[in-house]
């Protein structure tokens, strides 16, 4: 998508006012990641209005988010001491479709960190620093070994994700490109610039070749299930679109994961507002 400055800007805006506002307390990470994730459809909304006034191509946008609670896990060769690690804890997709219907999709996995002096995990990190072979050992994801790249390097389709409380540090939710030796304070970016990027496709990994199999592999996987969360039952599956009205959070009253740690799958789609029956298969 190509976006006007001044779009961009406001954009930008409104994702800094939004996370700065679920980020003001102190908390965890799992409760950072939760208090961004679960109404991050509200940020949708206000970039829907602002995309709709787009002069040229109004556009229509929706944000929805999954949780479960399985984070899923990935090996891959040569991994050291371990045999398994997480693949990451939220995956952004972006799925676009122009004015002929063409359809283009790309997605940014990010690894989350509270913010720190603290060095992230080294497994991990080889992970995203040269993509060797890897496979997911979570069961029903997908046997496939897959080679994102054919040479070993970080890709901007995996990044690191730094939190902190919004009040005492405006660094508060930044991002940072995989380097030799990164702390948890090594930011090159923020997450609102990177979702802003991710329209227009300045971000994250267009889904092709194996990285495209890996990560629709995964957002089926999540999607597909029925997940639990928190007190709810796994015969309620765990979707938030548009309008809160379909939430199942009680808006009054603040959901605790505790310590429980899951996986976070945010789907972006973006349309032009002259089409007006969407296909099935978008």
């Amino acid at each position: 998508m190509r976006i006007p400055t001044a779009i961009q800007i406001d954009l930008r805006k409104s994702a800094v006012t939004f996370l700065g506002n679920q980020l003001n307390c102190s908390r965890n990470e799992v409760s950072m990641l939760e208090s961004i994730h679960k109404d991050i459809h509200l940020l949708g909304n206000t970039w829907k209005n602002i995309l709709a006034n787009q002069h040229g191509l109004p556009v229509q946008l929706s944000i929805s988010s999954y949780f479960i609670h399985q984070t899923p896990q990935v090996s891959y060769t040569g991994i050291q001491r371990r045999k398994r690690i997480e693949f990451g804890d939220v995956l952004y997709i972006y799925k676009e479709m122009d004015k002929q219907q063409i359809i283009r999709e790309n997605a940014l996995l990010l690894q989350a960190k509270l913010w720190s002096q603290n060095a992230v995990d080294k497994a991990q990190l080889q992970l995203y620093l040269s993509w060797p072979t890897f496979w997911y050992t979570t069961a029903n994801i997908h046997n496939k070994h897959f080679n994102v790249d054919s040479q070993p390097y970080a890709h901007p389709g995996a990044r690191y994700l730094f939190l902190d409380n919004s009040h005492s540090n405006r660094h508060f939710a930044s991002t940072g490109t995989p380097l030799h030796g990164l702390k948890a304070n090594q930011h090159d970016a923020y997450l609102e610039t990177d979702l802003v990027d991710l329209l227009q496709f300045k971000c994250g990994k267009e889904l092709h070749g194996d990285w495209g199999e890996a990560i629709k592999a995964l957002q089926k996987h999540v999607s597909e299930r029925k997940p639990s969360y928190h007190r709810v039952s796994r015969e309620n599956q765990l979707m938030y679109l548009e309008t809160a009205a379909t939430s199942l959070f009680n808006p009054n009253e603040e959901l605790n994961m505790g310590d429980s740690r899951g996986f976070w799958l945010v789907t972006i789609r973006s349309w032009p507002s002259s089409i007006e029956e969407l296909p099935e298969d978008f």
